[in-house]
Formats: structure tokens, C-alpha cells, sequence
């Protein structure tokens, strides 16, 4: 059917075995190339995630954004640096 992913096949009694409980891309699944996704979707969604991964503040990062964090490390380390 197109547009439709196929699904790992499940373990014993019916549960999913250790393998398909991981992420495709550390399952080795190509996920792109198994499924038949319009390239538009395909970009829109990369784009999604893009976004959702470097445009959110991350609660770990004090609640900064990866590129906020980064540039608050790289200040903080200058001025330890010019104090020595």
C-alpha cells in the first residue's frame, strides 16, 4: 500500500522483540527508503525536526536554546581565560 510503513515483525506471544523497540536509526532502518513518502512530506518533516531539535530550549541547558547555550559556554570561557 503506498504511503503506508511496514512494521517489525513481533517477537514471542505477540510483543515486540528488544530490536523493534529501538530508534529506526539505530535499528538500522532506512526508514526514507522503505516508505513512500512525497519528497515534500519528507522535507517537511526534516524540517520539523530540525527546527524542534535546535529552536527549543532544552530544560538540561538551563533552559536555553543549543545555539544559546554554546555561545553562553564560549563567552564564559573567554573571560576565564583573559582572568588568567
Amino acid at each position: 500500500m503506498k504511503g503506508r510503513i511496514e512494521l517489525p515483525p513481533c517477537g514471542a506471544a505477540g510483543q515486540p522483540d528488544s530490536t523493534t523497540l529501538q530508534r529506526p536509526e539505530t535499528a538500522g532502518c532506512e526508514c526514507e527508503a522503505s516508505c513512500d513518502l512525497p519528497a515534500a512530506a519528507r522535507a517537511k518533516i526534516e524540517a520539523w525536526r530540525i527546527d524542534y531539535n535546535r529552536n527549543r530550549p532544552y530544560s538540561s541547558l538551563g533552559h536555553l536554546t543549543p545555539s544559546e547555550f554554546i555561545h553562553n559556554r564560549q563567552v564564559t570561557r573567554i573571560r576565564e581565560a583573559a582572568e588568567l
